[in-house]
């Protein structure tokens, strides 16, 4: 099979359809919206968005209140609820779960008190704990 050189109408053809897949991928980029993920859009923990639909038809949200991440310094082992315990460093669901059994049972008094009727919970992990900011409580 012989190839011949190619014409000058063929270069032509080449170079408007390299020239229009250009043009194609560049309006493509900038007439896309610029679009986030939900999880970039909503901040982590609680919030209270109003949402309405603009005149285009997309929804705007608007938050009317949020409580942001579950910080470690507002949990009290002796009070705070499972989601609480499962924000702490350290602490997985099997933890926050023994807490609660042993909870239910009696009061900790004291991080030895933890130390002795938790499983896993050794002084590295309440070192840990403690310097995060999470208290024994009541």
């Amino acid at each position: 099979m012989l190839i011949s050189p190619p014409e000058a109408d063929d270069r032509r053809s080449f170079l408007v359809l390299i020239l229009l897949s250009l043009a194609t991928s560049g309006m493509a980029a900038l007439l896309r919206p610029n679009l986030i993920s939900l999880p970039e859009a909503v901040p982590p923990g609680k919030a209270t968005i109003s949402c309405s639909i603009d005149e285009f038809g997309r929804y705007q949200g608007t938050p009317i209140a949020e409580t942001g991440r579950i910080s470690p310094t507002k949990v009290i082992l002796n009070t705070s609820s499972r989601e609480f315990l499962l924000a702490c460093p350290g602490i997985g669901s099997s933890t926050a779960d023994a807490i609660l059994r042993e909870r239910n049972c009696a009061s900790f008094s004291s991080w030895d008190d933890v130390k002795t009727r938790v499983p896993g919970m050794g002084s590295a992990k309440i070192a840990v704990l403690q310097t995060a900011g999470v208290t024994i409580g009541p």
